[in-house]
């Protein structure tokens, strides 16, 4: 199974809150690329 994963994380409990964001691909079950970064709102 192929498929991209994305995460983001927030500062507080509002969703315009964005502090942070993962994104991991995987293909065939096994992860091929992950990225993390932080986000400046």
């Amino acid at each position: 199974m192929d498929f991209v994963a994305i995460d983001f994380e927030t500062a507080n409990s509002l969703r315009s809150s964005v502090c942070s964001v993962g994104i991991v691909q995987v293909k065939n079950w096994k992860i091929i690329k992950e990225i993390q970064s932080l986000i400046n709102p």
